[in-house]
């Protein structure tokens, strides 16, 4: 999403869960110290964990901030998104999901609160300029709202960003291509957002 916003232009390879042996046949064999998915490799560049490629393309597209204080806070929100994302991804590849979720509905708010009150009525979460994390951000806001239908109704704020975001022209754009990928939101084997196709509405 990010290159798409930032106009660079990338060729993109997908490992379907189906395709193991493809993946494992590559794995050791692109140069990585770290092998892994997602990862990114920009001319002697071989780069591998999420949150690196986020913010070396923001670093190198002017979307990282000005100074030290906004390299702050773009860290500590991004580590702050991430928690609540990891803490979904952990009890939902439990297989006793559906005891743990309601024990863990509190500090799921509680971490939305947290988000919640950092942006503040700022348009973006340094302020009217987009950084990295933003991205990070909406991709995790349009998941939380899968996760839980509704959980952003008690944050205005929160939900004035996720829609003024995904408004954004090149964003817009990419969103209804084929490009976007849709399904799946986590782990293929997990209780929530696994799988080959999203759940039928209710």
């Amino acid at each position: 999403m990010m290159l798409e916003y930032i106009g660079v232009p990338y060729d993109e390879r997908r490992f379907l869960h189906t395709e193991k042996e493809q993946w494992f046949a590559d794995k050791y064999n692109l140069g990585f110290d770290f092998p892994n998915l997602p990862y990114l490799i920009d001319g002697d560049k071989k780069i591998t964990q999420s949150h690196v490629i986020t913010m070396y393309l923001g670093k190198k597209h002017g979307l990282a901030g000005n100074g030290d204080n906004d390299i702050i806070k773009i860290a500590m929100a991004e580590g702050a998104i991430k928690d609540i994302r990891s803490a979904i991804s952990k009890i939902t590849l439990n297989s006793d999901y559906e005891k743990l979720r309601p024990g863990f509905m509190p500090t799921f708010f509680k971490g939305l609160e947290a988000l919640s009150k950092f942006l503040g009525d700022k348009k973006y979460l340094i302020g009217d300029k987009l950084c990295y994390a933003d991205f990070v951000l909406y991709e995790n806001l349009d998941v939380f709202e899968v996760f839980e239908p509704g959980c952003l109704d008690k944050y205005p704020n929160l939900k004035r960003f996720k829609k003024d975001f995904e408004s954004l022209p090149k964003i817009k754009a990419y969103l209804e291509s084929d490009r976007s990928i849709k399904w799946p939101l986590n782990n293929w084997q997990a209780k929530f957002g696994g799988g080959f196709e999203p759940p039928a509405k209710k």
